[in-house]
């Protein structure tokens, strides 16, 4: 690989790793997408929360998070719930269908992080965390 430009080389590995998370949820039939996958990981980790709530977790617009939830609506992987009188900002909770996904959906992606790290030292990993950390913040 020729390219050195960091943000080259950090979009190489993100396509990457989406793509391989893509191709192993359809091989493994869930039928869900990769932004729809992150945003379930969002929901297993802290069930009730309110779209914009969600939004702000995943760093997402309000738009995009909508279309996301009303997929998984329809797939049946969420249930919303009306918020008290607050029609507006129903609750987003995982359904037992989303629950029943969560061991496989989230072993795939530990899976593609397991074979993502193989033959990397650990100090070389702590290093290239900690890189990507104040990358990150430099761009916040």
């Amino acid at each position: 690989m020729k390219n050195t430009n960091t943000s080259s080389l950090i979009n190489i590995a993100a396509r990457l790793l989406s793509g391989t998370l893509q191709q192993n949820l359809i091989n493994n039939n869930i039928d869900i997408s990769v932004e729809q996958w992150r945003l379930l990981y969002y929901l297993w980790e802290k069930d009730g929360i309110t779209q914009k709530e969600l939004a702000k977790i995943a760093n997402k617009e309000k738009s995009t998070i909508t279309r996301q939830v009303s997929e998984l609506e329809k797939k049946g992987y969420i249930i919303k719930d009306s918020n008290g009188s607050d029609k507006r900002n129903n609750l987003i909770y995982v359904s037992k269908k989303g629950k029943a996904i969560k061991t496989k959906a989230l072993s795939l992606a530990d899976d593609i992080t397991i074979k993502a790290e193989s033959n990397i030292e650990k100090q070389e990993l702590d290093t290239f965390i900690k890189v990507l950390h104040k990358y990150i913040s430099n761009i916040q």
